[in-house]
């Protein structure tokens, strides 16, 4: 794990007090702090406005990717969803971004040890998905999730997921039962 100083930060992320906690370059993890005041939140002040909580989340991944490739490349944000799920208030929040791993293996617990050892990287499994033909299953998941795909030097597969994607991955369980579906 390094705690990294910020450098350069955008005024909008100075004035919420953006502070990089944690990077683990083996999880491809990023922890980061913000400390919103009542200039951006609504209700008198009081509740926070979605728009810079999603900016929050997008600034902590987009901090991920920059360290990860040794800010040699910038992302742009194509896409983000969010859901939310309670209000928040003016007050320190904690932003945690992560890139995830999709692909195939016969032997999901051998390939884990394998990432660790050739990566560096530590991997944990969170879902397997059944199939009869798992190289068609990776090929459609990866072209499914393209866009959210890690640049650089991640790897063709590791992608950058929201927790909704995490979601919908961990409700299939047999590839050909939504394949007619998805076709």
């Amino acid at each position: 794990m390094s705690k990294v100083t910020n450098k350069n930060l955008p005024a909008y992320l100075e004035k919420m007090e953006a502070e990089v906690l944690e990077l683990n370059y083996k999880s491809q993890s990023l922890k980061m702090s913000f400390n919103p005041d009542d200039f951006f939140c609504h209700s008198d002040g009081t509740i926070l406005q979605g728009g810079f909580v999603t900016t929050m989340l997008d600034a902590s991944m987009a901090f991920l990717i920059m360290q990860i490739l040794e800010f040699k490349k910038v992302p742009l944000s194509i896409g983000i969803n969010v859901n939310f799920l309670a209000s928040g208030g003016p007050k320190l929040t904690i932003a945690e971004a992560k890139v995830i791993k999709i692909g195939k293996s016969i032997d999901p617990d051998r390939r884990i040890k394998e990432i660790k050892r050739t990566t560096g990287r530590d991997s944990k499994e969170i879902h397997r998905i059944f199939s009869t033909d798992y190289t068609k299953a990776e090929r459609w998941l990866h072209k499914h999730f393209e866009k959210k795909r890690a640049p650089g030097k991640a790897g063709i597969e590791w992608f950058q997921l929201d927790p909704e994607d995490v979601e919908w991955l961990r409700s299939v369980t047999i590839f050909e039962d939504f394949e007619d579906e998805i076709s």
